[in-house]
């Protein structure tokens, strides 16, 4: 017993549509792996400040913004409110290797719910091929409808 045509093409649409949905799935994977792998993830941005110490005797006293103490900050919003987190500056490499890896792992996020979508797409795709295959041709009867009073 051979299949029609029409069954043989929606048969191998329906292969390459399940081909595409597991090459996203490996695509997937391999982006999770790599998130889960991230560490020392950093939300936020590097703050540089100048500023007075308030010692009369200090040289940033005199105003001249060239004689402020420097100061790096991490900003970063917390329940919505913006804070400053100071860090030494021993720790300005590892806080900027930290925000640089947090851009990255929002990209890689970016991809998978982008992968997400083609990924529910195909099953759609995949789903409603196969309830056409199934649903048999409608039936003309011959009658005409009946009218909505």
């Amino acid at each position: 017993m051979s299949e029609k045509p029409s069954e043989l093409s929606q048969a191998s649409t329906e292969d390459k549509l399940i081909q595409k949905l597991r090459q996203i799935e490996t695509e997937r994977q391999a982006i999770i792996e790599h998130m889960l792998a991230t560490r020392n993830l950093v939300r936020g941005s590097l703050y540089e400040s100048a500023r007075k110490c308030g010692k009369p005797a200090c040289s940033c006293a005199s105003g001249d913004p060239d004689d402020l103490h420097q100061s790096k900050h991490l900003a970063v919003s917390i329940n919505g409110k913006s804070k400053k987190i100071p860090f030494s500056p021993d720790e300005e490499e590892t806080v900027t290797r930290g925000i640089t890896a947090y851009g990255v792992w929002r990209e890689s996020l970016a991809e998978l719910e982008a992968l997400n979508l083609q990924s529910r797409t195909l099953l759609r795709m995949i789903r409603n091929a196969r309830l056409d295959s199934r649903t048999p041709p409608a039936q003309k009867t011959g009658r005409k409808p009946k009218k909505k009073k």
